[in-house]
């Protein structure tokens, strides 16, 4: 009879000790629902790659188009229309963005995206920032968000010291021509991408039969970062100072000598 007692006390405690655990594991995963499917697909098909190309070949990267949005997932009861967005706190912009990325509508959710990484220095912020950039072609920026996680620096690139209305009419060209080290012969089709550090806006463009490449209406009071990248050479990354006016950057790429693995 004691045995039996015994026996049954002891299956007593499993089940109570089961079900604080199985307790303790809903909430972890209740408080965390942001950080669902890390390893969720990005959702390519929703952005149309065949933008009409604006002057100078320059356009902006992954224009939305009108696509079908999995509505299973709802929005979070915000009173969005009332409520300024940048009035947000981080947890409200966590759940609009988590419920636009569980519903494939990675253009909606990068801009919350981009408001937690300048509220919140947690480096898993820039982590998902990153997996929403490059689910809309943003591939630079998105390396750099990536870098940012990698490093276990978290945060926006770098604060906005400047207003709107202080960047308005000081427009520069930045502009340069792409040769090849060893022959020092034009390169055409490189492409050229640039971040405008301050608004983070990211635009791509390709060199054409000279080499050359131009990026138009960059505001001469923000720094950028600007990547030349061709198959079979070496990927050159620059980081620029704000131009102050019109900037040359003239790049020389190296063949990559080692094709082995390419």
């Amino acid at each position: 009879m004691n045995t039996l007692q015994i026996r049954a006390g002891f299956f007593l405690a499993l089940a109570f000790f089961a079900t604080v655990n199985i307790g303790a594991q809903t909430a972890s995963t209740t408080d965390y629902e942001f950080l669902l499917s890390i390893s969720e697909p990005a959702r390519f098909d929703l952005y149309d790659r065949s933008v009409p190309k604006e002057s100078d070949n320059v356009v902006p990267v992954a224009a939305a188009i009108q696509a079908e949005i999995d509505l299973s997932h709802p929005l979070p009861e915000l009173d969005l229309d009332v409520k300024d967005q940048a009035q947000l706190s981080v947890t409200e912009h966590l759940q609009l963005a988590t419920a636009f990325r569980l519903r494939g509508d990675y253009v909606a959710a990068v801009p919350h995206y981009s408001r937690i990484v300048r509220l919140s220095k947690q480096p898993i912020h820039a982590y998902f920032y990153a997996q929403a950039l490059r689910a809309t072609g943003q591939y630079l920026l998105a390396d750099l968000y990536d870098a940012r996680y990698t490093q276990g620096t978290g945060g926006a690139i770098e604060e906005q010291p400047l207003s709107d209305a202080e960047r308005k009419g000081i427009p520069a060209v930045i502009h340069g021509h792409v040769t090849n080290i060893d022959f020092e012969n034009a390169i055409p089709n490189v492409e050229v991408r640039l971040v405008n550090i301050c608004t983070e806006e990211e635009l791509v463009t390709t060199t054409n039969k000279s080499g050359y490449f131009e990026f138009k209406d960059h505001p001469a009071d923000c720094p950028f970062v600007i990547r030349f990248e061709k198959r079979f050479f070496e990927v050159v990354l620059v980081e620029a100072a704000a131009p102050e006016g019109d900037e040359q950057i003239d790049i020389e790429l190296d063949a990559i000598e080692d094709l082995s693995f390419r």
